[in-house]
């Protein structure tokens, strides 16, 4: 109970704090405060966590909450030297913020809010209330934040070569909450937070592209029922909350472009902090958005509108901002294994590579052999959901299948209105009908680079961004509808995408609901309950990563009080620095077991079938029969858990 106190109290200070560094940019717009507020808060978390994890190395639910105490202390002091103090300013905020009348008008916009709220909720409600069921999301996205969690570090686990090497931006924000609650109940708040700071984007950008408030509007909540977007919110994935902040920063560069101002150049390299610090590729897309940002600052000192000293100096600035919480990983990778993309190749660097390629292990059985395009076109129809049934007739009852986030597209609102509608609106401005705007011709051009770059880019959800240019195309088109009646077929359209997007898309979300434990139908109750309810150190024996059905999370237990150290029979890298990338031999075995002097139990993966994985344990176990109980549950699974003298 104290801990969840604390949570209240840690987010009351940051949402306190995040105010007072709003109000220093003066902004004026409402929407902007609200966006670039959450962006600030999130970012510092990341860098309290960070210097914590990192430098201190005492990070806990205490040591944050004293972080946003001594910094709430720092700012109070600061602000009573104005007349309007932070306190002040807050109460004075709150009182406009009660005065505040709200119009509610009988139109479309009103009905698609109320579905909007409806689904919002029904979502919300089940992603804070079961646990991960996501693969990637036990594998990698969690299991390594429990062991910085249960650590009180941030350090190269023992688990899978990912934990180790890839950004982890999101997976800090995830932890801020698991480490007040010692729980994943409440892990997902940044998916649903950003689920709405993605609705908001969208809708800021639509508007500085020159779109009336109705389009705006009703793109952001197309956004929303995107199937990636809503099924991601309830899992731990990562690409729905990098698409918002890349949408964000599209924005914020408009911003930048159209104004000039400092405090939009400050948001966004907190936000490019962030952003570069989530996936691999976004370096890619980051590289893209500075160089236009880099022209336009050249092009304002040519202008004289800029010192030449004073550039420099902010954008050394900037640079501190990027390489202190964007970097991190890339900066921990370069120190550990020379290279800052590990276990691939850079620049000639050995690259230690996988003995798998990740791509090509993940890739459908349907796109095999298939040209990049071929691949863009089978994904991003969205008709073919259930890959593994996959032929290449359009059937329409695929849609109604589970969505696959591989080449389930972007589902019917791509397929059925916004493919049609940037169609549509290429044919008006090759007539001339429309006149595209500079900064339209800006986004998509920013759009469709980031896209050519992208890796697996027929992978709609690493490349959701991609709907920016349909939302362009559904403006265009509904600027030059002007017949009532074609407006109102334009209308009902709308109305039955977002309908059908929700149905589609949370089919297997909402079944998700009636889980009670992560891959619950996997495991028998008997082991489920000497899980959850033990508090113990565990080795885990698999084969490989690729051959894994188990939830690592679940292993750990739903109170996170199982300590799991997992080991791989073979070794899948070349030359690890990191101990943990194979066992190699039954000698490296036992001299592994014999480092964990309070080890609770050892358990095998794939015993059944993986006969590697069962004959080390088994060979120990024979050897010290009087030191073990083993214990077979079922399924591959075996326990030879150490007797307590």
């Amino acid at each position: 109970m104290l801990k969840y106190l604390l949570l209240i109290i840690c987010n009351i200070l940051a949402v306190i704090n995040t105010t007072e560094y709003i109000r220093k940019f003066k902004l004026k717009d409402k929407l902007e405060n609200i966006t670039f507020g959450i962006i600030i808060y999130f970012f510092r978390v990341i860098l309290f966590e960070i210097i914590l994890g990192y430098l201190v190395k005492w990070l806990n639910c205490y040591s944050i909450t004293l972080c946003f105490i001594l910094e709430f202390i720092i700012l109070y002091i600061i602000s009573l030297s104005r007349k309007d103090s932070m306190i002040k300013f807050i109460i004075k905020s709150i009182t406009k913020l009660k005065k505040t009348k709200f119009e509610l008008k009988l139109n479309l916009n009103l009905l698609i809010t109320i579905i909007f709220l409806v689904v919002f909720c029904i979502i919300s409600f089940i992603s804070i209330t079961i646990y991960e069921y996501s693969y990637d999301g036990n594998y990698y996205h969690l299991s390594h934040i429990i062991d910085y969690i249960q650590q009180g570090k941030i350090y190269q686990t023992n688990n899978s070569i990912w934990n180790n090497v890839y950004p982890q931006n999101i997976e800090l924000l995830n932890m801020f909450y698991m480490m007040f609650t010692y729980s994943i109940k409440l892990v997902r708040i940044p998916q649903i937070v950003f689920a709405i700071l993605g609705m908001i984007s969208v809708y800021m950008l639509m508007k500085q592209l020159n779109f009336e408030h109705k389009v705006s509007y009703r793109c952001s909540i197309l956004y929303f029922v995107l199937p990636f977007v809503l099924t991601q919110i309830t899992t731990t994935y990562i690409d729905a909350i990098g698409c918002t902040i890349f949408i964000l920063l599209l924005y914020i560069l408009i911003r930048i472009l159209k104004t000039n101002k400092l405090s939009y150049e400050i948001v966004y390299f907190i936000t490019l902090s962030i952003f570069m610090g989530i996936k691999g590729t976004y370096v890619i897309y980051s590289v893209v958005l500075t160089m236009i940002y880099i022209i336009y600052e050249m092009y304002q000192i040519c202008k004289k509108k800029e010192k030449i000293g004073k550039f420099v100096i902010k954008e050394i600035l900037f640079l501190i901002i990027v390489l202190a919480v964007g970097c991190t990983w890339m900066i921990q990778n370069l120190y550990l294994f020379k290279n800052p993309i590990h276990p691939f190749g850079f620049l000639g660097i050995d690259g230690m590579e996988a003995n798998v390629d990740i791509g090509e292990e993940n890739e459908p059985y349907c796109l095999k052999g298939k040209n990049s395009v071929e691949k863009v076109l089978t994904s991003w129809l969205g008709l073919n959901s259930s890959y593994l049934t996959f032929d290449t007739g359009i059937k329409l009852n695929n849609l109604y299948k589970d969505y696959d986030s591989r080449i389930g597209g972007m589902g019917i609102q791509w397929t059925f209105f916004l493919l049609p509608s940037i169609i549509l609106a290429i044919i008006a401005c090759l007539t001339r009908k429309y006149k595209v705007t500079k900064e339209q011709i800006l986004v998509i051009f920013i759009v469709a680079v980031c896209f050519y770059f992208t890796p697996a880019n027929w992978w709609a959800r690493y490349v959701g961004y991609v709907v920016i240019i349909g939302y362009i195309g559904y403006g265009i088109v509904d600027s030059l509808i002007k017949n009532r009646k074609c407006r109102y077929i334009l209308d009902i359209i709308l109305v039955l995408i977002i309908l059908f997007s929700i149905a589609f898309s949370t089919k297997n979300t909402i079944s998700r609901l009636l889980y009670t434990t992560p891959y619950s139908e996997q495991f028998s109750e008997e082991f489920r309950n000497y899980i959850e309810n033990g508090n113990k150190n565990i080795v885990v024996i698999e084969e490989s990563y690729y051959k894994s059905t188990i939830s690592y999370v679940f292993l750990k237990g739903s109170f996170l009080q199982n300590h799991v150290d997992t080991y791989y029979i073979e070794d899948m890298y070349k030359n690890p620095i990191v101990k943990n990338h194979g066992i190699g031999d039954y000698s490296n075995f036992k001299k592994i077991l014999e480092e964990y002097t309070d080890i609770d139990a050892i358990i095998v993966l794939d015993a059944d079938q993986n006969r590697k994985n069962y004959e080390y344990s088994e060979k120990l176990y024979e050897e010290n029969t009087e030191e073990y109980n083993k214990k077979d549950y079922g399924d591959g699974i075996v326990v030879y858990e150490k007797i307590k003298r």
